[in-house]
């Protein structure tokens, strides 16, 4: 009869599950706009309006859930 080594069998587990791990850096669509998004939500701005503008200018047209999270991400 074999021993079961839990600790052992979790430390391979977890180096297999680091080097899966798929790393993601691309650049948000909404980079390019930055100055622009920033300037427009300080002078008070809404989510909407902010989807609307990057729409109609032809710029970038997303989702208000993707402006949101840029911005808190982004915004000073």
């Amino acid at each position: 009869m074999k021993n079961f080594d839990a600790q052992t069998v979790a430390k391979q587990l977890r180096q297999v599950t680091i080097l899966r791990r798929v790393k993601r850096y691309s650049r948000s669509k909404l980079d390019e706009w930055r100055y622009e998004l920033c300037a427009l939500r300080a002078e008070g701005v809404t989510l909407k309006e902010l989807q609307r503008w990057l729409h109609q200018e032809g710029k970038t047209p997303c989702a208000i859930s993707t402006i949101s999270r840029w911005l808190s991400k982004n915004h000073a």
